[in-house]
């Protein structure tokens, strides 16, 4: 397909690769099925694959609100099979929490996952509306047949981990923020900070190292002997980037409170307490919640209603995409 298309000259429509490692060396390396985060029908040929997207019997309005990677990827494979599709965004820009995550060192190939499916959303014909808050009644206004509901989710500092106690205690304090709201203002957080990680992915490590580059003396505690969700290439890559940054990697343990600008941390395996003052920022990364008032607004004002990615769980952009994939087939 690769070459087919770039003789073509149609190489924009190349759905590249992000480097992400997340369904193909991340499965393999746990013994799952191999897949690709940015196609789904990677290991899904039979009824995924080429032939298998048909189009609808009949025209349908298609609402999608939200411009994530499950929003996106509903549009357009939506329009595909012929319906007319309105897409809403709240933001200026599509591609939600992904351009987020392509902020992160290293990270910047991701915000392809973005990138390629608004670019085939125009291909498409998707009418794109940005800077748009969706509501109930302005919902049903445009008379759709269909609504997606991909509204994402947002991050907390008090979701429950299976792996750390939470909420800690303190975490109300000023200086504790989630870790998207110090992504989005690396330079407020302060001169000294304590990154906590109770999920074992990229984003405090990518933080870390991100504000240790900017001159911030940083320490991510984790419950974690290394970050479990990430696949050991991209860990060990991860890792290593960030201490030769001046990241303080403290494995094994616990933020067990915060007080006024000092953190208690516990480690884990000894049962030893520290103590560190004058902190100027605790960043929490602990799982995100899901944004679904939209959704059971909606679900019985009449037309098929369908909720797709974050906003039913915070997970990985790869289940966004299949969902969002599976919604748009579905219709």
């Amino acid at each position: 397909d690769w070459a087919r298309k770039a003789a073509a000259g149609a190489a924009d429509t190349i759905r590249a690769c992000t480097g992400s490692n997340q369904a193909c060396f991340g499965h393999l390396t746990r013994g799952w099925a191999i897949g690709c985060v940015t196609n789904p029908a990677v290991g899904h040929e039979e009824s995924l694959g080429h032939g298998t997207l048909a189009r609808a019997e009949r025209s349908r309005h298609v609402v999608v609100v939200g411009g994530g990677p499950a929003g996106l990827e509903a549009a357009w494979v939506a329009a595909a099979r012929g319906h007319r599709v309105t897409l809403l965004e709240c933001a200026r820009e599509l591609g939600g929490k992904i351009r987020l995550a392509a902020r992160l060192p290293g990270r910047g190939e991701l915000a392809a996952f973005a990138d390629w499916r608004a670019a085939e959303c125009v291909r498409r014909g998707v009418e794109i509306r940005l800077g748009v808050l969706a509501t109930p009644k302005s919902v049903l206004a445009l008379a759709p047949d269909a609504v997606v509901v991909a509204t994402g989710g947002r991050a907390t500092v008090d979701a429950a981990s299976k792996y750390h106690p939470m909420p800690i205690p303190g975490a109300e304090r000023a200086f504790v923020c989630d870790h998207e709201a110090a992504l989005r203002a690396p330079m407020a957080v302060g001169r000294r900070v304590i990154v906590l990680d109770t999920v074992g992915h990229i984003e405090a490590i990518g933080l870390g190292e991100l504000l240790a580059s900017a001159g911030h003396e940083v320490t991510v505690v984790t419950p974690f002997a290394a970050p479990v969700e990430l696949d050991a290439e991209t860990s060990a890559l991860a890792l290593r980037r960030a201490v030769r940054a001046g990241v303080r990697w403290r494995p094994n343990t616990l933020l067990a409170g915060s007080g006024e600008r000092t953190v208690t941390l516990l480690d884990a395996l000894s049962g030893e307490r520290h103590e560190e003052r004058d902190v100027d920022t605790v960043v929490i990364r602990t799982h995100g919640v899901p944004e679904d008032a939209l959704y059971f607004a909606l679900r019985d004002s009449g037309p098929e209603v369908l909720r797709i990615g974050d906003a039913v769980a915070v997970r990985p952009v790869d289940r966004a995409i299949v969902e969002g994939h599976l919604a748009g087939r579905g219709l």
